[in-house]
């Protein structure tokens, strides 16, 4: 249009009055540029706070996270290592109980991976539990340094998948550890992934059988620092066999995987020494409390040889003290050529001066015997036994030992006889005033539970979907399958369920509204008896919008999930918007370098078109001057 009446302008002197409105027209869209060169730059300046601070997500922190609203930097995961040093956390633990070391923290990928579950072999841990045993769901006990325990659970990523029925990334640092391997820290919650299975087990193994002893060891590696009972079977299998024991594994040798006393050494018995056949043993071993199952069976089995040849003399061959506290037991062993020649036994236990302060003899042909609970006064002692056998009295160096009895303070836990600075002087994680080594401190219990919809009247509530206002009653059983009564407390985490419900019916439980626990302390279930436990949940009467957690897709996701036992799902109709959420997860990483691109190349092509505009309106008005002033 321009060039058409520039070039037409000598032929027709009346195409001025067009050049004339044609001025206009581009002084207006010059208006227009200019107005939109500034809105696009303003925009731009808008963008840059996205690019260089986004947006976190709306759920900054939910009650799974290991660490409470996540971190932003690997320094921030190592400071948090440091803070539980200090007693200021359980991240410390966790790690130490998965076997990763700070280094290992620290030398974690500075970049943000992208991690998901269609990785089948990654395990995540969390403070909630979602799933129940069936659905591989596991249950952490791991030691704090400053007492007592802390509960993770853990469950194949996977799983999470179930809750919108697709595949779930999240944000994480991903480093390797010595004795983890493959490890990763979700950058949103502080969650830890592996892809080894890192659960403790009690373990047992025997180390060799002669005609004189059995040796091995045992420890539960869950608390290595505490020691374990073990059980022998002579000729046949645990139930079928004889019996021995207990025995305490807390030798020093025969050495263990891992550090601690944890050997044993039990003498065989006259009767399998004499066979002219070899001997089979087996062996049980006592886990700590917080094990499923009563017994671990050893992992090998060994064999006593047959014709053993007794040993030609007979002698005193060794001197066990054990001290509990101010008392000792003396645990003595002779070896002789036949146990007949064994007549008895005399302990003697002396002070610095040389004077007998306690004596006991004791008439016996066995090869072992022992006294015990014999209370001393501080100070220091020497320990002695002699073997009275048909060839006279015997003793050697190896029978003489040395005790020091000091002031002590007791250990303050329930149905504890130890020294309150002894390492098994420690909490059961069922009773806080209970020692963890106690009879009451093993209860074997068994949980399951089930849901109705009172509103819809509908008896099996699990996998239904509820609407506003809806009533729903849980029932929850706790069955005692052991022999004795116990006493227990009974923990209803309603974390995910009050997320779209209320509590309106406690059953007599107390709520936490603080970690959102309905509990009942201190319940006490006779054997092979269940306790019933009922309370009701009314779905809120409107159902919130709020976006599902970016590392726990099982906050805010139009589903209540709650395991006892077993777990309960109930869907509930969220708000349209909330589909939305689930067709798109996630926007497109464009990053700062192709952000600034975009925006440079945007006000390049708005400035070109301005400028153009401005260019175009200055040649008009030259030309509209020159021709109507007829100037040059």
């Amino acid at each position: 249009m321009f060039r058409k009446l520039v070039s037409g302008l000598s032929f027709s002197p009346a195409l001025v009055g067009q050049l004339g409105f044609y001025v206009k027209r581009l002084r207006k869209e010059e208006i227009t540029r200019r107005l939109g060169l500034i809105l696009t730059v303003l925009a731009v300046i808008m963008q840059s706070f996205a690019v260089f601070r986004p947006a976190e997500q709306a759920l900054a922190s939910s009650r799974p996270d290991v660490i409470p609203g996540g971190v932003s930097s690997v320094k921030q995961i190592v400071d948090q290592y440091d803070a539980g040093a200090k007693g200021q956390n359980d991240f410390k633990d966790l790690m130490e109980y998965m076997g990763i070391t700070r280094d290992e923290l620290a030398s974690l990928d500075s970049k943000v991976v992208y991690i998901c579950s269609t990785d089948k072999s990654i395990i995540s841990f969390g403070r909630v539990q979602h799933y129940s045993a069936s659905e591989g769901s596991l249950t952490h006990n791991v030691p704090r340094q400053t007492g007592g325990f802390s509960i993770f659970y853990s469950v194949p990523l996977y799983r999470f998948d179930s809750v919108n029925n697709s595949v779930n990334c999240y944000d994480a640092y991903v480093g390797n550890s010595a004795k983890a391997g493959w490890f990763a820290i979700m950058r949103k919650c502080g969650n830890v992934q592996i892809k080894k299975n890192i659960q403790k087990f009690p373990k047992g193994h025997f180390v060799s059988a002669t005609c004189r002893n059995v040796l091995g060891f045992a420890y539960d590696e869950r608390q290595t620092n505490i020691p374990v009972k073990v059980y022998l079977y002579f000729d046949g299998q645990p139930g079928k066999g004889k019996q021995y024991g207990p025995i305490n594994a807390n030798l020093g040798q025969p050495a263990s995987p891992v550090s601690g006393n944890h050997g044993f050494n039990f003498a065989v018995p006259e009767e399998y020494q004499k066979l002219g056949r070899s001997v089979q043993v087996w062996a049980v071993m006592e886990p700590l409390p917080g094990w499923n199952a009563p017994t671990v069976q050893f992992d090998n089995v060994v064999e006593i040889p047959g014709n053993c040849v007794p040993p030609k003399t007979a002698s005193c061959d060794s001197l066990n003290v054990i001290q509990t506290n101010n008392k000792v037991k003396l645990e003595a062993k002779a070896v002789a050529e036949q146990a007949s020649m064994i007549q008895g036994y005399k302990f003697s236990i002396l002070d610095t001066n040389g004077n007998i302060v306690k004596e006991q003899s004791i008439t016996s042909s066995a090869l072992q015997e022992s006294i015990q609970d014999i209370e001393l006064t501080p100070g220091k002692y020497t320990a002695r036994v002699v073997v009275i056998t048909a060839i006279g009295e015997q003793t050697s160096p190896d029978c003489s030992k040395e005790i020091t009895i000091t002031e002590i303070n007791r250990c303050p836990y329930y149905g504890s006889t130890l020294e309150e600075n002894d390492p098994n002087c420690l909490p059961c994680p069922y009773g806080e005033t209970i020692w963890i080594d106690s009879p009451e401190c093993n209860p074997q219990i068994s949980l399951s539970k089930e849901a109705k919809n009172l509103t819809k009247d509908s008896a099996n509530a699990n996998g239904t979907v509820a609407t506003v206002s809806d009533r729903i009653e849980f029932t929850i059983y706790t069955t005692n399958i052991s022999s004795s009564e116990v006493t227990y407390t009974i923990d209803e985490q309603l974390s995910d369920v009050l997320e779209y419900a209320r509590l309106i019916d406690n059953g007599g439980g107390n709520f936490n509204s603080t970690n959102n626990v309905l509990s009942w302390k201190d319940i006490k279930i006779g054997a092979n008896q269940t306790d019933v436990r009922r309370f009701t949940v009314q779905v809120n009467d409107v159902i919130p919008a709020t976006p599902r957690g970016a590392n726990d897709p099982a906050a805010f996701n139009c589903v209540m999930t709650n395991a006892y036992g077993n777990t309960i799902e109930i869907g509930v109709n969220c708000p349209p918007t909330k589909a939305v959420e689930s067709a798109v997860k996630r926007l497109p990483e464009t990053g700062p370098g192709a952000n600034i691109v975009f925006s440079t190349i945007l006000i390049v092509l708005v400035t070109y078109f301005y400028m153009r505009s401005r260019l175009m309106k200055k040649e008009i008005n030259i030309i509209h001057r020159e021709f109507n002033g007829g100037s040059r």
